[in-house]
């Protein structure tokens, strides 16, 4: 969920622009969408990532910037229709043309935002409203695709794309797997709608970003699809899925691509429903490091390493766009292992249980951060990894409320790395922790 908004911001930068032919109002209006759906993305970040005392009133934000992101949407849906009622009444003049075309985008923006909070909202339920919910999405991009009584269904091709990407996550999300699944094998075919060889010199920059879009809609729909018979109980299904992109005519070169990492977390959770929990933790941390943004400069490893998971840049992919679905698969791969993760690395354990921590299982990511301990071998990869460990169980011991063990967690930290960088956060958090537990 976390990475849509990146996928949102490629989709404004290429259907804004044209907005601004049909005058200020349209171009306002998708202004205002683009910051109601900026500040719904913020609040659902903020929602995962609370904690257990937090959670209530982050999601109910949450569901507060959604329910203004769908009026937003709402009303540039009834105001793209209702403008393109009143321009087939109008004389036509030589700028016809394009004011029709940008007010159908501005309608159609209108309708794909609206289905993106409906599938949003969705998520918020619980399993049976979940379920309702988010067949209520899926209608909601059926019609931006397809249309209905009143109005065609989208001409743009980049939006119907990503619109039958969220028609086929609503359908799974919905529980209608059977239909995801035929979806997504035909969406994962995609091509481009034209010869290349066509085209001039000239368009050298526009092609490359059409073959860039298809590959990230072969992707995502390959994904999806291996979610889907996931969810169907079949991980060989689910294996066979992810797979199948090297037949897809933009699969070939799958793992370039930016959204590669979607399709190899399914295909990891895939191996190790299979039992094969080794190679599926190798195929999540080969991901996670290929998406990482560079680390920052200056220090040696271990020094200037601040802020909690998932902070701006580092070693080992925090900072991503894919970090917090990275953790949560290794954590899910841990909850298929018979031996508790015992056989995996200090660096997969680590992000496991921040895994656990996004999921709200602080007592599983306990056991994440001290099998950690256990695992760290070699003295680089110690002073890498124990560091982090410590001060993460001491991070879930005190969401416990179990503040004696947080504080001890604490003072370890200060007697045995009293030079590294997160030395100075234990000093100010263990008299805290030391004192809520008098």
């Amino acid at each position: 969920m976390e990475h849509r908004a990146a996928l949102l911001c490629l989709l404004l930068v290429a259907l804004l622009s044209p907005l601004a032919w049909a005058g200020p109002e349209p171009a306002s209006r998708v202004e205002a969408l683009q910051a109601a759906r900026a500040k719904a993305q913020r609040a659902l970040a903020r929602w995962r990532a609370a904690g257990p005392q937090e959670r209530g009133e982050a999601e109910q934000v949450a569901r507060r910037s959604l329910r203004e992101q769908t009026e937003l949407a709402q009303g540039a849906v009834a105001a793209g229709q209702k403008a393109l009622g009143e321009a087939a009444l109008q004389p036509q003049d030589a700028d016809a043309p394009a004011r029709v075309s940008a007010l159908e985008r501005l309608r159609d923006l209108g309708q794909f935002f609206l289905a993106e909070a409906q599938l949003d909202l969705a998520r918020l339920e619980g399993p049976e409203a979940r379920v309702a919910a988010a067949r209520v999405s899926a209608q909601a991009f059926a019609l931006l695709i397809e249309g209905g009584e009143d109005r065609a269904g989208t001409s743009n091709e980049r939006l119907r794309n990503y619109g039958y990407l969220g028609w086929i996550e609503s359908l799974l999300v919905g529980e209608e797997l059977e239909a995801a699944c035929e979806l997504a094998a035909v969406v994962g075919q995609v091509e481009l709608s034209y010869d290349p060889r066509a085209l001039p010199p000239e368009a050298a920059a526009a092609l490359a970003e059409d073959r860039a879009h298809v590959q990230e809609v072969c992707v995502r729909a390959h994904a999806l699809w291996a979610r889907a018979r996931l969810a169907q109980g079949s991980p060989q299904g689910a294996l066979e899925a992810a797979e199948a992109i090297g037949a897809a005519p933009w699969g070939g070169e799958w793992r370039s691509a930016p959204a590669a990492p979607i399709l190899g977390f399914a295909r990891a959770l895939a191996l190790g429903e299979l039992g094969a929990l080794s190679e599926a933790r190798g195929e999540v941390l080969g991901q996670l490091h290929a998406s990482a943004p560079p680390p920052a400069q200056g220090g040696e490893e271990g020094e200037g390493d601040e802020g909690g998971e998932g902070g701006e840049g580092g070693e080992g992919g925090e900072g991503g766009p894919f970090f917090a679905e990275a953790c949560e698969t290794l954590a899910a791969l841990d909850l298929l292992d018979e031996q508790g993760g015992a056989g995996a690395s200090a660096e997969a354990r680590c992000y496991a249980g921040y895994g656990h921590v996004l999921r709200g299982r602080s007592a599983l990511a306990l056991v994440s951060y001290k099998g950690a301990l256990w695992a760290a071998g070699p003295a680089r990869e110690r002073a890498r990894w124990v560091p982090r460990a410590i001060r993460e169980a001491g991070y879930a011991l005190f969401r416990e409320e179990r503040y004696l063990e947080a504080g001890l967690a604490y003072a370890l930290m200060i007697d045995e790395f009293p030079q590294h960088a997160f030395t100075p956060e234990a000093l100010r958090c263990a008299p805290r922790a030391f004192s809520l537990a008098e």
